[in-house]
């Protein structure tokens, strides 16, 4: 589901006011990523909400890079089928370059109609990342002995926010959820963080040694990458 989060500040009025310009922003740094360059620092490149565009793009375009790669390592294998890969491409280009494609007038109707949400319910990433965070809440309790529940969430809150709003009452019904469901991922999430945690330097104490591991993992998916220092 397309949604736009608006959410303006005057530094984004400011350095997006005139037509064009944070297009121009999420397609310099959107080809800074695909090129893997840490010297690059186009403009905008600060701004979450091009860094969240320009890495989302860089992240298809890698996925279908590698499947293009795959299907090149064994052209005949019968495990291939018809995957939409060329669809996929072109879909791609259409967003990057503005060239003519049926995804814009997808999202236009998207915009017009009754399709559009400020409230997506959860993809199957957010999900993910929501158990790493309820697996962290008892790690806390399991592994670094903490008693009470709340303050787990109160450590876990701060910590592993990122550039997502994440607060103890958001946790708390999150693991609640996961409880009524009975779904198993929080508590994988809570042993896979514990052998992490084992692995951490011994200084840190044993919530920082969780803290840190949970960190670590939702870096890798669940928050919007920043440019490395040049």
């Amino acid at each position: 589901m397309i949604v736009v989060r608006k959410q303006p500040t005057q530094a984004r009025v400011d350095l997006f006011s005139e037509k064009g310009e944070f297009a121009r922003a999420v397609r310099e740094l959107y080809f800074v990523a695909i090129a893997k360059s840490t010297k690059d620092r186009p403009a905008g490149a600060g701004e979450l909400e091009v860094r969240q565009v320009a890495f989302g793009l860089a992240a298809i375009h890698q996925l279908i890079q590698r499947e293009i790669d795959r299907i090149k390592s064994a052209p005949l294998s019968d495990e291939f089928t018809a995957t939409g890969l060329s669809d996929a491409a072109q879909l791609l280009e259409g967003l990057i370059t503005g060239y003519e494609h049926p995804i814009h007038r997808y999202v236009t109707d998207l915009h017009t109609a009754d399709y559009r949400s400020n409230r997506p319910a959860p993809n199957a990433v957010d999900m993910l990342g929501r158990g790493i965070v309820v697996g962290a809440v008892r790690a806390l309790g399991s592994y670094a002995g903490l008693s009470s529940e709340a303050e787990a969430r109160r450590q876990v809150s701060p910590a592993l926010s990122g550039n997502r709003p994440l607060t103890p009452d958001m946790v708390k019904r999150w693991n609640r959820t996961f409880s009524e469901t009975k779904d198993p991922l929080p508590d994988a999430a809570r042993r896979d963080l514990e052998k992490r945690a084992d692995a951490l330097p011994n200084n840190l104490s044993p919530v920082e040694r969780v803290l840190l591991a949970a960190k670590d993992m939702l870096a890798r998916f669940w928050v919007t990458p920043k440019l490395p220092p040049a």
